[in-house]
């Protein structure tokens, strides 16, 4: 299908679901790490892929080591249909699945699906149907939270339905990943969340690039940070097809005992990037990236309910000076943050008002 390139940055989309023709190769990849996942919600998320109204697609499920008889529940599904593929190997974490999986993939797109959420019957369709009409590298859209608990959705993150070509605006939208903030301009909106799926990835466009297995927390927002700065076209499309879901048991919730050591590593490898290193806005962005960053740890760590440590403010203050948040904190300039909330906390961590910084964290769910 031919790219409309006449169309402004600031179009709104308009297409009609429609079923393309056959091939004997996939159209879309849906790649699925399964570890750790609940027995009926991994079900339900296969069968939400089954569902699904565009046909001519592949569902790679890669069986990372699940100690819970989820491989078992793969190799169930892929007696029942073709189109799903199982990959088993042993514990190497989320990044090392997914990588499984793009090795493995045989579709001209390729989404990411977590285990235990679940999709829209449109979710492939009208991804495919807006990359198409719009030549797109890269097609995002909307997101809820399923409580599971009590059965209800909660709103996540939408958007302006919107096209940008631009690459100006596009790099911009790519170091928003590292500053987690808004890109804002008159005529866009747009929010990059910095998570894999919900998104739809032109498979030559990601050519090599692969998710760093040294990464255990934070791989999705590099690996969208690397898409986007070889994007040529993203999109966004202003409806809700992903489903997240909010378990108790998922590993995205659960205390991390070595939360310190893993987000030090992580943002050590950020600051290693050579974008970080030889451009002075890229490295602004990491720094802006990082407070945010030991913001964040407020809650998920130094107050969260199990950590044993008996002087959680003692804790942060001593985690502020490491090395790697010190530099960060220092050198962030955070005159032209639009977020006042979280630009008054970073200016509470430069003037060394940890415990102020630390209630604006907590109350402010910074």
């Amino acid at each position: 299908m031919p790219h409309k390139d006449s169309l402004p940055s600031d179009v709104v989309l308009e297409y009609s679901l429609r079923s393309p023709k056959t091939s004997a190769f996939p159209i879309v990849s849906i790649i699925v790490p399964v570890s750790n996942v609940e027995k009926g919600l991994l079900r339900q998320c296969i069968e939400s892929l089954l569902a699904q109204t565009l046909e001519n697609i592949e569902i790679i499920l890669v069986d990372d080591g699940c100690p819970s008889g989820g491989g078992t529940i793969c190799d169930e599904y892929a007696k029942i249909d073709k189109r799903i593929k199982v990959i088993h190997q042993p514990n190497k974490g989320v990044s090392a699945a997914r990588n499984a999986g793009i090795e493995a993939a045989r579709g001209r797109y390729i989404t990411f699906v977590d285990g235990d959420d679940f999709v829209a019957p449109e979710y492939c369709m009208e991804l495919f149907n807006a990359a198409e009409e719009t030549g797109a590298d890269i097609t995002a859209c909307g997101a809820d939270r399923y409580e599971v608990i009590h059965g209800v959705f909660h709103p996540f993150f939408s958007g302006n339905n919107t096209l940008c070509r631009n690459q100006e605006e596009i790099r911009q939208l790519a170091l928003s990943l590292l500053r987690t903030m808004k890109f804002k301009r008159e005529e866009l909106n747009i929010r990059v969340n910095g998570y894999v799926w919900a998104h739809l990835y032109r498979t030559e466009c990601l050519n090599e690039l692969r998710f760093d297995p040294r990464l255990l927390g934070g791989e999705d927002r590099l690996f969208n940070y690397l898409a986007l700065m070889r994007c040529n076209c993203f999109c966004y499309i202003n409806r809700v097809l992903y489903h997240y879901v909010i378990n108790s048991q998922s590993l995205t919730h659960k205390f991390k005992p070595n939360a310190i050591e893993l987000a030090l590593e992580t943002y050590q490898i950020y600051r290693n990037l050579p974008e970080v290193e030889q451009n002075p806005e890229c490295r602004q962005a990491y720094y802006i990236r990082t407070c945010c960053m030991a913001l964040a740890m407020v809650r998920s760590y130094f107050l969260h309910p199990e950590n044993p440590d008996k002087e959680p403010a003692i804790a942060f203050r001593r985690f502020c000076r490491e090395n790697l948040v010190a530099e960060a904190i220092q050198n962030a300039d955070i005159r032209k943050m639009r977020l006042c909330k979280m630009k008054l906390a970073i200016w509470c961590l430069k003037l060394r008002l940890y415990e102020p910084a630390s209630w604006c964290a907590r109350y402010w769910h910074l």
